[in-house]
């Protein structure tokens, strides 16, 4: 019965430790011929919301430039 409860506990510290917000840099550039453009943002997320807050930041940046963002390692 206890090593049913200890692992429980871990279980629950898991699931809870894992979904805390944490910071991730997201970083996006491009280029054309004229410009080569690269920023980043911080994002105080939880990983999944972290993936798709940076993805939501591609599109069209200064210049014109086309942009691509990913999280950096």
């Amino acid at each position: 019965m206890k090593m049913k409860l200890v692992i429980g506990f871990m279980l629950l510290a898991g699931i809870t430790l894992s979904s805390c917000k944490k910071q991730y840099t997201c970083v996006c550039t491009g280029q054309n011929e004229f410009v080569d453009y690269e920023g980043t943002t911080v994002i105080q997320a939880t990983p999944k919301n972290a993936e798709s807050t940076c993805k939501a930041q591609e599109g069209t940046a200064q210049a014109g430039v086309q942009t691509t963002c990913a999280l950096a390692d």
